[in-house]
């Protein structure tokens, strides 16, 4: 079978910088990561300015909305920088209508959570949400992670399909679910 570039990347990523963290990869990579108080709606973006990557984030996010945001613009930066684009702005996370969108959601999930914690969770008969709940995050980052540990053939119940709008737009409740 093979996997989402975004499903590899991140595993690949983490390894290489023996992290999940992705402020600490950010710092790895090379590319600088900087707070935006000026944010009203926008909860991120990533751009490239004078041919160097940047992530800028809402400084009035969560820290572990923060910590999303950081992880769903890093899988831009090392997804999607030669594509053309040198801006990406997220006024909504988990839009899931845009390829791109797409795979920096599965890139966010695949990095910040752990599919052995979830697999040993789900095992002990805990469903998405009290998943979420222990770890700490958003429950549609759960779900998306669930998703793809099925196309991997994990089995887990999903409470319904993830489809094209199915994570829409979240608020900053990303730990108090």
């Amino acid at each position: 079978m093979t996997y989402p570039p975004s499903v590899t990347l991140a595993a690949d990523v983490a390894l290489k910088c023996g992290t999940r963290d992705p402020f600490r990869i950010c710092a790895e990579e090379g590319i600088t990561v900087l707070l935006r108080d000026d944010f009203r709606r926008q909860k991120g973006a990533f751009a490239v300015v004078a041919g160097e990557p940047f992530i800028f984030i809402s400084g009035g996010l969560s820290e572990e909305m923060q910590r999303i945001v950081c992880a769903h613009e890093l899988g831009h930066a090392l997804l999607h920088r030669r594509e053309g684009s040198d801006i990406f702005l997220e006024f909504e996370l988990f839009d899931m209508n845009d390829r791109r969108e797409y795979e920096a959601n599965v890139f966010a999930a695949e990095l910040l959570l752990d599919g052995d914690e979830i697999w040993s969770l789900a095992r002990e008969g805990r469903d998405a949400v009290q998943i979420a709940r222990c770890m700490g995050t958003n429950v549609n980052l759960v779900l998306l992670k669930l998703s793809q540990m099925n196309r991997r053939g994990c089995g887990f119940h999903l409470p319904r399909p993830v489809g094209s709008r199915f994570l829409g737009s979240i608020g900053d409740d990303a730990g108090t679910i």
